[in-house]
C-alpha cells in the first residue's frame, strides 16, 4: 500500500513530548480512532485542502468535530498510537506524527495526495509557534 503522506520522528521517542498545531485554518472533519492512524485529526482547510495529523498520543481536550480551529491552534500531542481495531493501542512502532495533505482540483474526481516535505520545511524556517494556554 501507499504512504500517503511523511513521518517526523521524535528523537527522543516520548509519548506526549511535541504539540502538534494546525498548520491551516479550517473545520475539524474528522477525530478519533482510525486502526491504521491510531488517534488521529482531519482539519479540511477553506480552500479544499484536507490535512491528516495520525498517530496522536492524545487530543487537545476542547477539540470535537465541526469546531472552527485557527492555524497555530493546539490539536494535540505526538505518539505512537495505531495499527490495532482497538482504540488507545500503543507501542507498535517509534512515537512520531504522520503528517499527509490531500488537495482537491478540478481536473480529477478523486482524491490527491500530496507530498508535505516542501510545506513543512518552510513552516519549520517561520518556527510557528503555539500558545502555552492552549495546552489545557
Amino acid at each position: 500500500r501507499k504512504h500517503l503522506g511523511i513521518d517526523i520522528m521524535d528523537v527522543k521517542n516520548q509519548r506526549d513530548r511535541i504539540p502538534i498545531v494546525s498548520i491551516t485554518d479550517g473545520i475539524v472533519k474528522e477525530i478519533g480512532w482510525n486502526e491504521r492512524g491510531g488517534w488521529r485529526v482531519g482539519i479540511k482547510a477553506p480552500k479544499g485542502g484536507y490535512f491528516y495529523y495520525a498517530h496522536l498520543n492524545r487530543f487537545t481536550p476542547s477539540l470535537y468535530k465541526g469546531m472552527e480551529i485557527k492555524a497555530g491552534q493546539l490539536i494535540g500531542f505526538m505518539g505512537d498510537s495505531g495499527y490495532s481495531k482497538e482504540p488507545g493501542t500503543m507501542g507498535n512502532f517509534p512515537v512520531h506524527l504522520h503528517f499527509g495533505l490531500c488537495i482537491d482540483t478540478a481536473l480529477v474526481k478523486e482524491e490527491v495526495w500530496v507530498n508535505p516535505y516542501e510545506l513543512l520545511r518552510y513552516l519549520e524556517n517561520k518556527k510557528i509557534q503555539w500558545k502555552e494556554e492552549a495546552a489545557g
